[in-house]
């Protein structure tokens, strides 16, 4: 990555309306969500919603780019470039007929020898979305890492220099559903599989982010990578993960989320979110539930893990 000529950049906003360029539908089919309002335009239209919500699962961090140029002013090389943990906040849940504008910054570069004596490169990227208004809507913040041949150049700072910013503030949220029942700590949520994950459904899920990176869907590319087949995109960790939670705590009332994929995603792999209420606590005035999820695959290895907070109250 080109960290030095990147670090404290912001790219121009680029505005569209989400249905344009995201499919709700596909998402759904691609986790095996069984939710009526993503399935159907009609229903959720007749639920209220301007078209099917928006999962904030959806807000992919390259959606706020202007061009396709982007990813070579930012160096990034997929296969040998990895997301790390990817941070999710939600103020509210747009429908697919809503304009948003995403803009995206580069919040923190830094780079570190590790055990090797090779550099490890760090990139921290938020991509904020805005609503025809200017009001948030939702956020994405995603920390890359790239190993690289030689020590550490010395040119960016020689580790995370901060700059993550202030949480969303709470104060303005009114979540529409329920709050949900038996908000106790220790309470197991019920599951959610989803799988086997074939081509077809690596295919919706980029197709359902607007995904670029054909690593998910060309075996050529997957091998120029390094990997043996193509391989899932993240969106199933971060969906998958979320999704465990929503359906316990309501359609909106997930507000923040922070993943962390473990392992490659493989084609014919079946996933299973799990989930549990860590704790619930006061925060900003509201009632909060904090969820520890974990994504395992039919063999039992942890694919991702994270931890989610849910407005159960006040």
């Amino acid at each position: 990555m080109r960290l030095a000529d990147i670090q404290g950049r912001s790219f121009e906003p680029v505005g569209f309306v989400l249905g344009d360029r995201l499919s709700v539908a596909n998402y759904a089919k691609a986790l095996s969500i069984d939710e009526p309002l993503y399935r159907s335009a009609e229903q959720a239209q007749s639920a209220g919603w301007p078209g099917r919500p928006v999962p904030p699962g959806m807000y992919a961090f390259f959606l706020a780019f202007p061009h396709e140029r982007v990813w070579d002013e930012i160096g990034v090389t997929w296969g040998r470039t990895l997301a790390g943990t990817i941070e999710v906040e939600a103020a509210r849940l747009a429908g697919e007929q809503e304009w948003v504008q995403g803009q995206a910054h580069v919040e923190a570069v830094w780079e570190r020898p590790g055990r090797d004596g090779d550099a490890r490169q760090f990139l921290r990227l938020r991509s904020d979305f805005t609503d025809e208004k200017g009001e948030f809507v939702a956020r994405w913040r995603v920390t890359f890492l790239e190993r690289v041949d030689g020590a550490p150049s010395g040119a960016v700072p020689d580790q995370d220099p901060g700059g993550a910013g202030e949480p969303v503030a709470w104060d303005d949220l009114a979540p529409v559903s329920p709050a949900p029942e038996g908000v106790e700590a220790g309470r197991q949520l019920s599951a959610h599989m989803a799988g086997p994950l074939d081509r077809l459904a690596f295919a919706r899920m980029s197709v359902a982010l607007d995904d670029p990176n054909l690593v998910h869907l060309d075996e050529a590319v997957a091998a120029a990578a390094g990997f043996p087949t193509v391989i899932g995109s993240g969106g199933f960790v971060v969906g998958a993960l979320w999704e465990v939670v929503r359906r316990w705590a309501g359609l909106d009332r997930v507000v923040r989320g922070t993943t962390k994929q473990l392992l490659p995603l493989w084609p014919s792999t079946t996933l299973t979110a799990r989930a549990s209420i860590a704790s619930v606590e006061p925060r900003q005035g509201r009632t909060v539930a904090v969820c520890a999820a974990e994504l395992v695959d039919q063999d039992g290895q942890k694919i991702g893990e994270g931890t989610f907070d849910a407005l159960v109250g006040g």
